[in-house]
């Protein structure tokens, strides 16, 4: 309607392309009146081939869920292995194949790690009984959640094995932060470059 600023849509089956879509809704208007809308759109298997290219780029392991328990993009998700419906648009943790990230909200999770993240959250997984202190093998999981999409939001973030950075843990919270902020600005550049392609639509209008 007329009143509705951009925002983005909740995830769709397409049952022409047989592919889950996601789409960027831009109003578009001329003095105060309502002409129509510029409707970008994106597909899951799209937006994981991208988190894919950038997890390589960056020695990360990206991911965006949606809420707490479906998955939006990973990188496994590139090869389509996942059979969407109309029923059922998004893969769930444990549906989508990764078994690391499906371990993201495990009850052993230790959340002390937040205080050294700006405006994000962190914790880690502990994956077998060895004691860290004695070389056991744990998982870093560092996420923002995006609220300015609508509900549910949007958590965007990337894990990486605790045991392999060893002592370049620096390093990690400074990958993990570029990691993060690359993300969000790729979604935030998606959005400008609709309401720029809708200026001359609106112009022809």
């Amino acid at each position: 309607s007329s009143g509705v600023d951009a925002q983005w849509s909740p995830p769709f089956f397409s049952i022409a392309i047989h592919e889950t879509i996601i789409s960027y809704r831009q109003p578009i208007r001329a003095d105060g009146r309502f002409l129509g809308a510029f409707i970008p759109a994106l597909t899951v298997n799209e937006m994981s081939s991208y988190l894919a290219r950038l997890s390589e780029d960056l020695g990360i392991d990206a991911f965006i869920l949606y809420g707490r328990d479906h998955v939006l993009a990973e990188p496994t998700m590139s090869t389509g292995k996942f059979a969407y419906s109309a029923a059922h648009p998004l893969p769930t943790l444990t549906e989508a194949g990764n078994p690391i990230l499906a371990r993201i909200w495990d009850e052993e999770r230790r959340s002390r790690l937040s205080a050294r993240l700006k405006n994000a959250e962190a914790h880690y997984v502990v994956v077998d009984d060895v004691p860290i202190i004695l070389g056991g093998e744990y998982y870093v999981y560092a996420y923002r959640r995006v609220t300015r999409f609508g509900e549910p939001s949007w958590i965007v973030g990337n894990y990486s094995n605790g045991r392999a950075v060893g002592n370049e843990v620096q390093r990690y919270w400074y990958m993990a932060g570029i990691g993060m902020g690359v993300l969000v600005l790729s979604i935030i550049v998606t959005v400008m470059l609709g309401r720029r392609l809708a200026r001359p639509i609106r112009e022809i209008s």
